[in-house]
């Protein structure tokens, strides 16, 4: 079966790889000096990308610690999450990132959010 790729700037991606489903999100961040509103997408237990129109000196291979708030209607407040970045592609218009989680919350208030928005069918 031939691969199909999409495009995301100087990035590839091979859809057909993932191993789980992919949800996305408007949600409140705070990582290294930004807070804001961002878009998380691309959401798994293992990781997502971050959009936004604000630059964020990120460094790939770096591990940070990153603020998430969901949307109120979710029920729970923020929460703190462990991510490495994987990639960074900035324009003069859009910021994104590619997370990897390298340390899940030990209360599992991210799971519950990727369950919150399997629920709610946010993709």
């Amino acid at each position: 079966m031939p691969n199909t790729e999409q495009k995301n700037g100087n990035r590839d991606f091979a859809a057909e790889n993932r191993q789980a489903i992919r949800y996305s999100s408007v949600a409140g961040v705070c990582i290294h000096g930004f807070e804001g509103e961002a878009l998380l997408s691309d959401m798994s237990s293992r990781g997502f990308r971050m959009e936004s129109r604000t630059y964020v000196s990120l460094t790939p291979g770096e591990c940070y610690t990153m603020k998430i708030t969901p949307e109120s209607d979710m029920g729970t407040g923020s929460f703190e999450i462990e991510v490495e970045v994987r990639w960074v592609h900035s324009t003069t218009s859009l910021f994104t990132a590619g997370f990897s989680i390298a340390k899940p919350p030990t209360d599992y208030s991210f799971q519950r959010y990727i369950d919150y928005l399997s629920v709610n069918n946010r993709r």
